[in-house]
């Protein structure tokens, strides 16, 4: 999705019909897109746009049986590990997915409790939370 050249109606990009002809060329099991903001044009706290572009990646997903996986910036600030409203932007980026993945940066004792070579801290943890 992008927006027109006023900024106002969004329409189909260019990326929707390259990412078919890649998808029916190479049959992925997955589609990953990092980062997510760099797959669409329209502002990413617009949840109306933010759905319309949840949706074109949901009919990508059905159309052709695979899995569609978004890397996605929290915002800022600490967060807990798995917490999907971290997410930065429209509440309906997070809503549309079926799971949700955090990573977050361990405390120096989680680390060592872990058994991490990373230890001194600095490694991450992830957490899923299942919708």
């Amino acid at each position: 999705m992008q927006m027109d050249a006023r900024g106002r109606k969004a329409e189909v990009g260019a990326l929707v019909p390259h990412l078919e002809a890649t998808i029916e060329k190479y049959r992925p099991d997955i589609l990953a897109l990092d980062p997510y903001v760099k797959a669409h044009g329209v502002p990413e706290n617009d949840n109306g746009l933010m759905d319309m572009v949840a949706q074109i990646l949901t009919n990508l997903a059905a159309k052709h049986n695979i899995a569609v996986a978004l890397a996605h910036h929290a915002r800022k600030g600490a967060g807990e590990p798995g917490d999907a409203d971290r997410m930065r932007g429209a509440s309906a980026t997070k809503d549309a997915g079926r799971l949700s993945r955090t990573v977050t940066v361990m405390a120096r004792d989680e680390g060592k409790r872990s058994g991490s070579p990373l230890n001194r801290g600095g490694a991450t943890s992830e957490k899923t939370t299942p919708r």
